[in-house]
């Protein structure tokens, strides 16, 4: 189905709605906001959605472990939404959309918006809609932050998206350190380099898994890649440079 963008007039309004509609967040969806055509309007874009996305939603288990839902979600929403590319991957107004919509149940069930009390303002805000363009949409936003996990692992090079995702969702803050760094996220061979030596290292040791060992070492890596050119490197020295450093 054609996915619409909120308009951001609707966006502003609904986030200034928010203790109105608490209800709506703990138990319903915003469809019938959204059915008046003067709340959305159209990209210019293809966007579209898998319908059987919503039917998956309601039979899933969200009991799992957090990192097994994001892998799984992140792979649903990045191959069931057809027509995105990072530029409209960074749009407030299509996530706010998707998740006062089709994904509103996914919103409030993977994050526990499951009562009144739990569906606080600062939650919402958080979950629902896009606090700042890049931690609010590549870390905070419920939907648009798996799609980006699904973007970021399929620039892995020479590596199944599955296993990439599963590398880079390992952990909380494995996801936080490789995200949150644009030399990473800019720079694909480099990513592909990191999430190589994460593979390495998980096959034997686990090391580099440690949240103060991966850390530090893409700090060293960081300040390296601050004062060297390393967009014209091979994959194969790349990763020999991440095990070195």
């Amino acid at each position: 189905m054609h996915i619409p963008f909120a308009k951001e007039l609707s966006v502003t309004e609904l986030e200034g709605a928010i203790e109105d509609n608490i209800e709506k967040y703990v138990n319903g969806d915003f469809f019938d906001y959204f059915s008046d055509k003067d709340k959305t309007l159209d990209s210019g874009f293809e966007i579209r959605l898998e319908k059987s996305i919503g039917n998956e939603i309601g039979n899933y288990d969200f009991k799992k472990k957090e990192n097994e839902i994001d892998k799984y979600w992140s792979l649903k929403v990045f191959k069931g939404i057809k027509g995105i590319i990072p530029s409209i991957g960074k749009d407030n107004r299509l996530w706010t959309y998707l998740t006062h919509t089709h994904f509103a149940d996914y919103c409030r069930k993977r994050h526990a918006i499951t009562s009144v009390e739990k569906a606080t303002v600062k939650v919402i805000k958080q979950r629902f809609f896009c606090q700042g363009i890049s931690r609010g949409i590549e870390r905070d936003n419920a939907v648009s932050r798996l799609w980006w996990n699904g973007y970021l692992a399929s620039k892995v090079q020479g590596m199944q998206l599955e296993r990439a995702l599963e590398l880079l969702l390992y952990n909380t803050d494995i996801r936080q350190q490789i995200v949150e760094r644009p030399f990473l996220s800019t720079n694909s061979t480099l990513l592909s380099a990191v999430i190589h030596v994460l593979d390495e290292s998980e096959k034997n040791d686990g090391a580099l898994l440690e949240r103060d060992t991966f850390r530090k070492k893409l700090a060293r890596l960081n300040l390296y890649a601050g004062s060297n050119m390393l967009e014209a490197h091979e994959l194969r020295e790349l990763i020999n440079l991440v095990k070195g450093i």
